[in-house]
């Protein structure tokens, strides 16, 4: 092989370097500009509606209100709805990473909406990152102002801390989370098992009196009710629980059975 057929090969080589670092650099650049013309038209486009007095904010399900003046409100359906009805189909079929996708695109689109954040926070919850979720569910009540749609950001962001074994802030959500939805018995009794994890059980026959008191067949309530009166030698009300237990439990054999064991023992003393 000769040098000079060695150094036309490399002057060639590296000539197609270059005009491939220059076409991947025009569209990287391409993309930029792109990405540059959407932002300033988003906010020329949001410059114009404040200078005429015009506020926008979102329904939970997309519907868009543009406010032009006090007590006059444009409703305005687009394509916010169709990625609500998308996001709630990915989270009902439990496809939580292309939830992920979806939601980190809508939130770059329409960051105002606090939809796709709670969607978010429920998909990193499913996924593990607990840390993430609750960093959304709590972006969600900082900026929700009250607003009842909202209101689960609270339920949601206890069951991570209840996850995580963070009992304090698992009460304080709950607890919150009641004020606006007191009739809740799931959560009346979700929050009577972390005041148990606490040790505070006469708080906790409290929250499942509560549950009981709003979902009269709830067999969980009955059973945890039975379990903290147990612990306070309250042995004739932790039967009376337990009894009430049996009769609505519908699942399997087995709890009926680890019941039973618990009677026999309260019974024995």
């Amino acid at each position: 092989m000769s040098i000079n057929f060695l150094y036309k090969s490399l002057f060639i080589v590296g000539s197609l370097c270059i005009i491939t670092s220059g076409i991947l650099s025009w569209i990287d650049l391409s993309r930029l500009n792109r990405e540059k013309n959407t932002l300033m038209k988003k906010l020329r486009a949001e410059t114009d509606k404040a200078s005429h007095g015009i506020s926008v904010s979102y329904d939970f399900n997309g519907a868009r209100r543009e406010s032009t003046k006090p007590g006059y409100i444009n409703v305005i359906v687009g394509k916010e709805i169709a990625v609500f009805k998308n996001m709630l189909q990915l989270q009902n079929e439990k496809n939580y990473p292309e939830l992920v996708k979806i939601c980190e695109h809508q939130i770059k689109e329409t960051p105002e909406w606090l939809t796709p954040y709670l969607f978010l926070g429920t998909a990193y919850d499913n996924l593990g990152e607990k840390d993430k979720a609750i960093q959304m569910y709590e972006y969600v009540i900082e900026n929700a102002y009250g607003n009842l749609e909202y209101v689960d950001a609270h339920s949601f962001l206890g069951q991570v801390y209840a996850g995580k074994g963070d009992f304090d802030n698992t009460i304080k959500e709950f607890k919150s989370y009641l004020k606006y939805k007191p009739e809740n018995a799931i959560i009346h009794n979700e929050l009577g098992i972390a005041y148990d994890k606490k040790g505070l059980v006469d708080e906790a026959i409290e929250e499942y009196k509560l549950a009981l008191k709003y979902k009269v067949d709830f067999p969980e309530a009955y059973f945890y009710l039975g379990i903290s009166y147990g612990r306070k030698g309250m042995n004739k009300e932790a039967i009376q629980a337990f009894e009430n237990f049996k009769k609505c439990w519908k699942g399997d054999k087995e709890k009926i059975e680890e019941v039973e064991e618990l009677l026999n023992n309260l019974k024995k003393n």
